[in-house]
């Protein structure tokens, strides 16, 4: 596990509690108090002074953070502007939370390779068999499985909240460890 700053950590407390990305279909966050210090931490505080090795990738940390705690609009703006795979897949992430899936579908289409698949593929793929018998990790498959989510299937949750916490873990540990120099 990546060794974070303490802001970070301090952030990922109710994460690691579980008590964070407990919804599949999000609107609007609620946590206004962690947007607050989101949005006023500098790179400086947020990456603990450790310098800076890919700027896109300090974009996808803080977006990372907002998305963490269902703050979604502000996790698009941080990263709107970026054109990297990752910025990529984490818009991609954040549509398909909220329900767009049509926008969500042509973001995975643009993206030529995700850094994060073969690491999501293997976690999921130790605990659901039915993403095991991929290739490799099928993003489609998983904005699916939400979108029959949707429409009633609600057995389905759980198994998708987890599969949600594992594509967050394994997509911000990157973004953290390829945003600072080793």
């Amino acid at each position: 596990m990546s060794a974070y700053s303490d802001f970070v950590d301090r952030l990922l407390i109710r994460h690691r509690l579980g008590d964070l990305l407990r919804r599949i279909h999000v609107r609007e966050g609620s946590e206004w108090e962690i947007k607050s210090r989101i949005d006023q931490a500098s790179d400086d505080l947020m990456l603990g002074g450790g310098r800076i090795a890919d700027p896109a990738m300090v974009h996808c940390v803080r977006a990372g953070l907002y998305y963490l705690y269902d703050d979604l609009g502000p996790a698009r703006d941080v990263i709107k502007m970026q054109t990297d795979p990752m910025s990529c897949y984490w818009m991609a992430m954040i549509y398909r939370r909220e329900n767009e899936v049509s926008l969500a579908r042509q973001l995975l289409d643009r993206i030529y390779f995700n850094p994060c698949a073969n690491a999501i593929h293997r976690r999921v793929g130790e605990k659901y068999d039915l993403y095991a018998r991929q290739l490799n990790w099928d993003p489609y498959l998983f904005l699916n499985q939400c979108e029959q989510l949707k429409f009633g299937m609600v057995e389905l949750e759980p198994e998708l909240r987890d599969i949600q916490n594992i594509e967050w873990t394994v997509c911000f540990e990157y973004c953290w460890n390829q945003a600072l120099e080793a």
